[in-house]
């Protein structure tokens, strides 16, 4: 591990600034040619330059407390911009680690990568539950670069021995430890969620019945047993609260079966059951949201009109839902998400819309499941192109509570 003195304490001279920021580079980029030229107080590499005029002006303003910190944030932007994954894996294996992402977003990068979109890029990825992947990444210290598949095909390795390496990296590296943050319930000291790829580390970790595990955001790892019905109930109450945050990634607990991660939900009867029913539909609902815009960004747009419809919650006026529902809407082809209800939305322009009927999905799969598509992404869509018929619509309304 590369380490540095700190200079927080002391003012900087122009020509020492750039010095320290020079050394600090090196530690993490070693080969790249950095030409310092004083005159001009600037870096050339290559064909670009860096003029640390601005930068020095806003250092010799800051606080102690925060010029190591300005320092730390242009060595990042630097290797931002110039680091690359090494082409050999010999030299880039040693450095390659895991990372989970939201399953949607790597999906979504891959989808893109397909239709040849700019901005996406396809990833190896492996599926962690249902909800989540995990990818590689290039770390070099400050920053780490998303391993690509074009990364992977360079170094001549599957994708699977890639993702082994990883794994062993992180249990070589990491801080295996867990410890107690609320009655029967366990994080992991070392801010990774990736260790949810460690299983025989999680095994190791008493519990009270199977292995529950949760990742609400990416610094946190939390753990329980199945039985324990308060570590349960405090998994739950630390995940309602995380997974309102930047780093959001899943509030849907997984349980731990062999040494494959599964989808995991307390029995009704649970103090803790809606809790955890509510956390896991708005996981659903998020991840839907994050696919929604770059989903109808990717579309034909010479194409029929083609609607992406949101999945949203069915508003009650006494309690909080866990039912979420979408929209079917007449004259347009929609791309319907999976939802506990659907409603059929009669559109006679734009200021004009009827609610025809509500009903469940199960009910409409089965009246007018010929009409529905699937996409094959994840999550799934269903592509519909046209409005159920009268007699149809008859139908669906007769089986259904919420229709009148």
């Amino acid at each position: 591990m590369a380490t540095r003195k700190d200079t927080s304490y002391q003012l900087l001279s122009k020509h020492a600034f750039a010095n320290e920021l020079f050394e600090r580079i090196r530690l993490w980029e070693k080969n790249r040619p950095i030409e310092y030229e004083p005159a001009k107080f600037r870096f050339i590499t290559g064909d670009h330059v860096f003029t640390l005029g601005k930068l020095y002006d806003r250092y010799r303003v800051e606080s102690i407390e925060r010029r190591e910190a300005l320092l730390d944030e242009f060595v990042r932007s630097w290797l931002h911009c110039y680091a690359e994954v090494p082409i050999d894996f010999e030299k880039a294996g040693a450095n390659i680690i895991p990372v989970l992402w939201k399953r949607c977003h790597a999906e979504i990068q891959n989808l893109g990568a397909q239709h040849n979109y700019k901005s996406f890029r396809s990833l190896p990825f492996a599926l962690v539950g249902d909800n989540l992947a995990f990818s590689l990444a290039y770390d070099i210290g400050p920053i780490y670069i998303t391993v690509h598949e074009s990364h992977r095909a360079n170094w001549n390795v599957t994708a699977e021995q890639a993702q082994q390496v990883a794994i062993n990296n992180l249990r070589d590296s990491g801080d295996e430890a867990f410890e107690l943050v609320a009655p029967g319930l366990l994080q992991a000291r070392d801010q990774d969620p990736a260790q949810l790829l460690l299983t025989d580390v999680i095994r190791r970790q008493k519990v009270n019945g199977d292995h529950i595990a949760m990742v609400p955001d990416g610094v946190s790892l939390f753990l329980t047993g199945s039985e324990d019905a308060e570590g349960l109930a405090n998994m739950a109450n630390f995940a309602e609260r995380l997974t309102k945050g930047r780093l959001s990634l899943s509030g849907i607990p997984l349980r731990l079966n062999g040494d494959v991660w599964v989808a995991f939900l307390p029995s009704h009867l649970h103090a803790s059951y809606r809790q955890f029913e509510r956390l896991r539909a708005e996981t659903v609902v998020q991840d839907y949201s994050d696919q929604q815009l770059p989903l109808q960004a990717m579309l034909d747009p010479k194409s029929k009109r083609v609607f992406v419809s949101p999945l949203s919650f069915l508003p009650l006026a006494k309690k909080q839902s866990s039912l979420t529902c979408c929209d079917w809407v007449s004259g347009i082809n929609v791309l319907l998400p999976k939802a506990d209800l659907i409603r059929f939305v009669l559109s006679e322009n734009k200021a004009d819309h009827t609610i025809a009927a509500i009903t469940e999905w199960d009910h409409a799969v089965n009246i007018v499941g010929n009409l529905m598509v699937p996409q094959g992404l994840y999550p799934e869509r269903y592509r519909v192109s046209s409005f159920p018929t009268a007699a149809q619509m008859a139908k669906l309304k007769s089986a259904s509570k919420y229709s009148s």
